[in-house]
């Protein structure tokens, strides 16, 4: 494998992965409202 330089795809890389922190941390909070909700049920 060649080594590709980083350097450029890093700030991009970095975002993406907030990104997906930032929507699974919210996914969970959701589904643990919502089973939250279930249990009050």
């Amino acid at each position: 494998m060649k080594k590709i330089p980083f350097r450029k795809n890093k700030n991009k890389h970095s975002s993406l992965s907030k990104l997906l922190y930032k929507n699974t941390t919210e996914d969970k909070l959701r589904i643990a409202k919502q089973s939250a909700l279930l249990i009050a049920l």
